[in-house]
């Protein structure tokens, strides 16, 4: 039977699984896996992921962190435990990134490694299985200088050129990871071509050129290449020691059935330089000289931080935070859910359209400069505490009378009594959630807290940063929403018949809400 090309490669080179998704991982088997912040933030949407960032959420909260330093550090536990999971599957090793703002500073690069590490740690995985990832900059290789020198392994990433490799090999790094692709990218557009024959691909040429220079020289830091466009520049690198694929290519390679040969060796004829350590001004001449190496080095780490889309100073963080606001359990989301069980989706959706509302209106608020107001005058807190927590200490209240008339229901009966309460309510869920949402100060001053720490200063149209962070706040919001809507019907189909059952779950959210306008009447500002 003939083998896939997946199959030949991986006898050659060991492969390393370019994602985050766990069954992709699992389908291909590779050795080692890379992950960076966009892998983690499309892995932590996958339902399947819900748990892990629960969990990362309550260890953070436990720790003490707040605010903005709350997401930070529930990101790191998210990524470890992402991390951890993989491990659990490969043999090999993950490539764990430090936050691309670090890119230009050494010493936080190191704290932020240590950090990253001592997570693992409390999971039980020897470090020997960690790999920092890092941007090679003159910062950042220094940094995995240090690391390397206290048995931390780095992973030196966004790499374009000779230059950086050599400063790679005098830090004794454990791996570097050339791009390919990105390379290739640059050079069709300045050279304005459509394609490269794989033997004059300059991303390939690039990582062959890097991988006999170690070689001649023996150093032993390995080469990793990266960032593939094809199958054919995977495929062109065959023999080098390390290859970073991600599934869409290892899908193609596994159904792929052509002969697979190594395209690196040590006989070559290229004439090895001789190997001198470089220096800062040396490694920043080179480094300008390379016009490509330079731009794409820039760009990969603005691309990390995504710092130019809207003025949005770092969406990844953004979009992670929240997803954790979101999926925590408050008001707003128990009532929906809660409506939605009772009188059905299209009454869950005017509810869920009423919690939208509010957010916008906070938002609003938030560019308006609400924050400086309240801070200026601290009873408006006050007040809206008040009428906050009264306000869902009564909906708590009605919902333990409806559970009460409920339980005393006979069960033929009951549909008709929930029917009845509909057409009495079905013009309140609009307004009835929009004024939750109004009405909690803790949101007030999340938002108005949260929103401003992603918005570029400098940028010339905040409004557009704050309307694009409320796009993706919305489209998050609904999706979490309208899994609550369609599970609070198929619970309202459960409990059609179970009345003593319902009623008792009615009391449950009735007690809910009493006790989130007790938790906000002691809040403070």
């Amino acid at each position: 039977m003939t083998q896939s090309a997946l199959d030949q490669l991986k006898r050659l080179t060991t492969i390393v699984a370019d994602t985050g998704d766990l069954n992709a991982i699992q389908q291909f088997r590779p050795l080692d896996a890379t992950t960076n912040p966009s892998l983690i933030t499309a892995a932590a949407q996958q339902p399947e992921s819900r748990e892990l960032i629960e969990d990362a959420y309550a260890q953070a909260k436990k720790e003490g962190y707040e605010l903005d330093a709350l997401v930070e550090r529930t990101i790191d536990i998210l990524t470890v435990k992402l991390g951890v999971e993989i491990l659990n599957i490969v043999e090999g090793r993950v490539s764990t990134e430090v936050d691309a703002a670090l890119s230009y500073n050494t010493e936080e690069t190191i704290a932020k490694a240590k950090e990253l590490l001592a997570l693992y740690k409390e999971y039980g995985i020897d470090q020997d299985r960690i790999l920092i990832k890092i941007a090679s900059t003159w910062e950042g290789i220094q940094a995995a200088k240090v690391l390397e020198s206290e048995g931390i392994h780095c992973n030196l990433t966004l790499l374009f050129g000779l230059h950086q490799a050599k400063a790679c090999a005098d830090a004794n790094v454990t791996l570097i990871s050339p791009f390919v692709g990105r390379i290739l990218d640059w050079f069709k557009k300045a050279e304005n071509v459509e394609s490269y024959p794989i033997e004059k691909d300059p991303g390939v040429l690039s990582v062959k050129q890097i991988y006999h220079y170690y070689k001649q020289h023996q150093i032993k830091t390995e080469v990793m290449g990266a960032s593939f466009r094809s199958i054919d520049q995977v495929l062109g690198l065959a023999g080098c020691d390390l290859l970073t694929v991600a599934p869409g290519l290892l899908e193609k390679l596994n159904n792929d059935q052509r002969h697979v040969v190594s395209q690196l060796s040590l006989d070559t004829e290229l004439t090895a330089q001789e190997h001198q350590e470089i220096s800062k001004a040396e490694f920043k001449q080179q480094l300008e000289a390379d016009l490509m190496a330079f731009q794409l080095l820039q760009s990969g780490i603005d691309d990390a931080l995504l710092n130019v889309v809207f003025g949005i100073t770092d969406i990844v963080t953004y979009i992670l935070g929240t997803i954790f606001i979101v999926i925590l359990p408050g008001p707003n989301s128990l009532y929906v859910m809660s409506i939605a069980s009772r009188f059905g989706i299209k009454t869950g959706y005017i509810g869920a359209l009423g919690v939208f509302t509010g957010d916008l209106i906070l938002i609003l608020c938030t560019v308006l400069g609400a924050a400086s107001l309240l801070h200026a005058f601290p009873w408006l807190f006050i007040i809206l505490k008040v009428v906050g927590a009264s306000y869902l200490s009564y909906l708590g209240i009605r919902l333990l009378i409806a559970s009460i008339k409920t339980w005393q229901s006979k069960p033929q009966t009951l549909q008709t009594n929930t029917s009845n309460t509909a057409s009495n309510e079905q013009f309140h869920p609009f307004r009835t959630a929009l004024t939750i949402s109004l009405l909690n100060p803790k949101a007030i001053l999340f938002y108005l807290s949260f929103f401003v720490q992603f918005v570029d200063p400098d940028y010339p149209y905040p409004a557009l940063s704050f309307a694009a962070l409320s796009v993706i706040l919305q489209i998050i919001s609904m999706g979490y929403l309208t899994i609550l809507i369609f599970s609070g019907v198929k619970l309202a189909t459960f409990f059609n018949t179970r009345y003593k059952i319902a009623a008792g779950c009615v009391a449950c959210v009735g007690l809910l809400f009493c006790a989130f306008g007790i938790k906000l009447a002691v809040s403070t500002m």
